[in-house]
C-alpha cells in the first residue's frame, strides 16, 4: 500500500492535561510479497519506506514534541511476514482464525536516523454462536528494539486497534491488547 496525507492532532498531554495540538504530514510506501508455502500459510518480503513531518501550533505543543521526541524522521526498513489465515470469509467471517507475525528491521545500510527493530503479533478468532452472533475476539502485541522513533511507536488507537482511543495519545515502545 501507499499513502500521503495530513493529520491535525488534538490530544491532551497525558501529564498535564494541557490540550496539545500538531500538524502530522506522512507519506509511506509499505510493499509485501507473500508466497504460499503450506495450505493457508504465507510467508512473505516487505519494506517499508516513510517520511513523517510534525508542526506545532503553539509553544506548549512544541515543548511536548520535543519532550516526546517526536522528530521529523525519514525511515526505511526491510523484513519478513508470516500469516495462516482459516477465517471463511476475509471481510465477514463467521469462523476461522488469522494469525500473522510481522518483523521490520532499520538500519543505518539505509541512511536511518535511528537504529531498530520492531516485531507485531496479532491472533484473530471467530466463533459462530448462532443466527447472526459472532463472537470475535483479537489479541495484538507490538514490540521495538532499539531507539524506536515516534512514528514506529506502539500507539493505542491506530487501525483496528482499540478504537475510541486518540491515536498518539498513548504510546509505548512495547504494547499488548486484547479486545472481543
Amino acid at each position: 500500500p501507499m499513502i500521503h496525507g495530513r493529520v491535525n492532532n488534538e490530544i491532551d498531554d497525558y501529564l498535564t492535561g494541557q490540550p496539545v495540538r500538531f500538524e502530522s504530514k506522512f507519506s509511506a510506501i509499505a510493499p509485501v510479497y507473500r508466497w504460499r508455502i503450506k495450505g493457508r500459510t504465507y510467508l512473505g518480503a516487505q519494506a517499508q519506506i516513510s517520511d513523517v513531518a510534525y508542526s506545532a501550533r503553539d509553544e506548549f505543543s512544541g515543548d511536548y514534541l520535543d519532550r516526546i521526541e517526536a522528530e521529523d524522521t525519514t525511515q526505511t526498513g526491510i523484513g519478513t511476514v508470516l500469516t495462516r489465515d482459516s477465517r471463511d470469509n476475509q471481510l465477514y467471517p463467521y469462523s476461522g482464525s488469522y494469525a500473522e507475525i510481522n518483523a521490520l528491521v532499520y538500519t543505518g545500510m539505509f541512511g536511518n536516523d535511528s537504529r531498530y527493530e520492531t516485531v507485531k503479533a496479532e491472533f484473530k478468532k471467530f466463533h459462530e454462536l448462532g443466527r447472526e452472533k459472532i463472537l470475535a475476539w483479537r489479541i495484538f502485541g507490538q514490540f521495538g528494539f532499539g531507539d524506536t522513533d515516534y512514528g514506529s511507536k506502539a500507539k493505542l488507537g491506530r487501525g483496528s486497534d482499540l478504537r475510541g482511543y486518540t491515536s498518539g495519545e498513548y504510546f509505548a515502545d512495547n504494547m499488548i491488547t486484547v479486545q472481543a
